[in-house]
């Protein structure tokens, strides 16, 4: 995911950092349980898109990678937080 003004953002971007650590017991992922690990990412990526967006970017754009699933979550869970 790239924010749509790419080429601009890099100064802005340096005080938007994530961290991603592994799942721990505050954050549990059963092995082997996709639900819950694509479930996860859609979480992560929709905080990283809120936060974007709540920090003025015009846009976002997203790289699926022939693997829109993921994606389609994130857009939907935007939709419905009534943040596009």
């Amino acid at each position: 995911m790239f924010p749509s003004t790419f080429h601009s953002t890099h100064h802005a971007s340096s005080s938007l950092q994530y961290h991603l650590s592994p799942p721990s017991d505050s954050c549990p992922l059963p092995e082997g349980d996709i639900r819950a690990l694509l479930n996860f990412g859609i979480d992560f990526a929709f905080e990283q898109c809120k936060e974007l967006i709540g920090a003025g970017v015009p846009g976002l754009h997203f790289y699926t990678m022939d693997r829109s699933q993921s994606t389609a979550g994130v857009v939907a869970r935007l939709r419905r937080e009534g943040l596009l």
